[in-house]
């Protein structure tokens, strides 16, 4: 999600970090502008290299082909008993989980019972898709960003940005379970606030954003005896970076991990910033494109998803905005200075 306001101050152990840097160096262009302005809240890729597009205030999710000049909005599927659509994500080679809910802009929470987890199956054989209802998360305020879990193929975790939990969702039987509560995903206050937000496996780790506290934060996680994810130990959670200054209109989203682990996470209010870990295990934070000061190339980045398909589409960051924009940025090497 986009929105927030507030600040709090974490109690976490912290690793080494480096002052943020700001640098608008890698090259971007305008993939695509929605004419009515749609807020766009998240982002999948299909193999094909087709987005995924979810809007929190449409319930029909939409395709759209990058690399086409001129690209337009393809409706894929209307979802029922919802206002809108949040997070995606391929679970299994074309299938992706999806979140629906009937969404209150305002307060940013969805009503009560109607978040709903669904799969998505695309198919070369059929001209449309499968489309399941998995399970309905009934105790949580909205789920938003979703992560895999590596290893687990009918296993996804979302983040409840109300309630700063993340929950575990079974896409084969429909089973939910709270996985993980923690301060450092906590929304605070004043509400309407929102904490986790973007979140992803990797390497044991489950990274995440908490945008009111705008914090970039991991924790080691583990598989249960029962099969439940849950905190690896007693480890606490290790803060990596913080925008700064912290505020309503410098916070972290959604994000993506690229081939050599770096983080690049869409920032409010403009900008893409890159999170890499150091030789020393700490981890240097460096703004590449867009502006903190000039949000007219990023009008509130929401989510970021690196293109499928060839070298140049891996290559290439495609990041989403609450004002329908698309934004590519070329990261295979960035701008001279």
């Amino acid at each position: 999600m986009v929105i927030f306001s507030g600040m709090k101050l974490l109690s976490l152990l912290a690793l080494p970090l480096l002052s943020l840097s700001v640098a608008a160096v890698y090259p971007t262009r305008l993939v695509y502008q929605d004419p009515t302005g749609l807020f766009i809240e998240n982002l999948a890729v299909r193999a094909s290299g087709q987005l995924l597009i979810t809007s929190p205030i449409s319930p029909t999710l939409h395709s759209l082909d990058p690399t086409r000049t001129n690209a337009s909005l393809a409706a894929v599927h209307t979802f029922p008993n919802c206002s809108g659509l949040m997070g995606i994500i391929e679970y299994q080679p074309d299938a992706f989980a999806l979140v629906t809910a009937t969404i209150d802009l305002t307060t940013r929470r969805a009503a009560a019972g109607s978040v709903t987890v669904w799969s998505i199956a695309f198919s070369p054989i059929f001209s449309i898709p499968l489309v399941r209802r998995v399970a309905v998360v009934s105790n949580s305020s909205i789920l938003d960003g979703l992560s895999i879990v590596p290893g687990s193929p009918h296993l996804v975790l979302a983040a409840d940005p109300g309630a700063g939990t993340v929950w575990q969702i079974n896409m084969a039987t429909g089973a939910t379970h709270l996985a993980i509560q923690d301060p450092s995903m906590a929304p605070g206050a004043p509400a309407p606030a929102l904490g986790i937000n973007g979140l992803h496996m990797k390497d044991g780790f489950l990274y995440y954003s908490n945008s009111q506290a705008t914090t970039f934060t991991r924790m080691p996680l583990g598989l249960s005896a029962s099969g439940n994810m849950g905190r690896a130990g007693k480890t606490a959670a290790q803060l990596l970076s913080t925008v700064e200054p912290a505020g309503e209109d410098h916070q972290y989203d959604d994000f993506a991990f690229d081939k050599q682990g770096r983080a690049w996470v869409a920032t409010h209010t403009g900008a893409v910033t890159l999170i890499t870990q150091q030789g020393d295990g700490s981890f240097a934070a460096q703004m590449v494109a867009g502006s903190l000061v000039n949000a007219s190339l990023f009008e509130e980045p929401s989510s970021a998803q690196f293109g499928r398909g060839s070298a140049k589409q891996e290559a290439l960051l495609y990041v989403s905005t609450a004002a329908g924009q698309i934004i590519a940025v070329d990261t295979s090497a960035p701008n001279s200075k």
